[in-house]
């Protein structure tokens, strides 16, 4: 789920994590590294990682799509009921 979190917001992310799976994603939600704590007896997850940001939707909106079609869908049922009533 962090993943998803990681592409909507368009950064880079290290997922480090104890007794589990360790991994590191690109901007734009590949997967550049990974470390299984149980296969990997030296433990150290190494990665080249982008720093820069990539502009999204969600990131140069935030909240504001979700928050408006709430009211526009008020709007499509109050259209659709005064049809139905003609």
């Amino acid at each position: 789920m962090i993943v998803l979190r990681d592409v909507e917001n368009g950064i880079s992310l290290i997922r480090q994590s104890y007794a589990c799976l360790s991994m590191a994603f690109h901007c734009l939600g590949e997967p550049l590294a990974a470390m299984d704590y149980f296969h990997t007896k030296d433990r150290v997850l190494t990665a080249h990682i982008p720093s820069r940001r990539v502009n999204t939707f969600y990131g140069l909106t935030g909240d504001w799509f979700p928050v408006l079609c709430i009211p526009m869908l008020g709007i499509l049922i109050w259209i659709a009921a005064r049809k139905k009533g003609n």
